[in-house]
């Protein structure tokens, strides 16, 4: 039978246990909110994974100045983007500290690009306050391609075959320019999607 002492020491270390794994649950929670918000544009939602003195760049400080370069940014860089998170290592330095490594496949359309790319974060977090945070995010990048550009070139693009009697029939296609975004103002549908998606994300980044 264990003594009080024994007790309170295994009372303590699975009290440790527990918070590192819901620290580990909250941090990668965070690079999911971070996608989300990015692509429905949430600047409020986006800078509020940061802590409230982080820092920008150029001598900046705070969330109004990263607010500001994040809507300066989205408002005249891209016409959409789509984040889709992969792997996500996290090893805790210790109770408030900790840092990860996060793969991530994002497409960004701009007017005339479509943008694929193959990156990832290397983070450090920290908690404030009993909440987690963007410490820092490093982009790492594999490659970025327009695959406006590569799809004329590919043969499934350029040729199609359809079955007939005696065998496949060759069809000619013309390249086929891509939009990753359908024109929201010529699509009901696109317009219905739009409310849904923001509503399914003000659920999730303002609850």
């Amino acid at each position: 039978m264990d003594t009080p002492d024994q007790a309170e020491s295994a009372l303590l270390a699975l009290s440790d246990r527990l918070d590192r794994l819901e620290s580990i649950e909250e941090i990668r929670q965070l690079a999911a909110k971070y996608s989300l918000a990015l692509d429905m544009r949430d600047s409020a939602a986006w800078v509020g994974l940061f802590p409230e003195d982080i820092r920008v760049g150029d001598g900046q400080v705070g969330r109004s100045a990263l607010r500001a370069w994040f809507e300066h940014t989205m408002r005249n860089t891209f016409t959409g983007t789509a984040h889709h998170i992969g792997g996500h290592l996290i090893e805790m330095i210790d109770q408030n500290n900790a840092q990860g490594v996060v793969y991530s496949k994002n497409e960004h359309e701009t007017k005339t690009q479509w943008v694929i790319m193959q990156m990832m974060y290397f983070d450090r977090y920290e908690r404030i306050h009993g909440r987690w945070y963007f410490r820092r995010r490093l982009p790492l990048y594999w490659y970025a391609s327009d695959l406006n550009q590569l799809l004329p070139h590919l043969p499934h693009q350029s040729l199609m075959f359809r079955p007939v009697k005696n065998g496949l029939q060759k069809l000619a296609l013309a390249p086929v320019k891509v939009r990753l975004f359908v024109n929201k103002t010529q699509n009901i549908n696109a317009l219905k999607q739009r409310k849904i998606k923001r509503l399914v994300a003000a659920k999730y980044l303002h609850a």
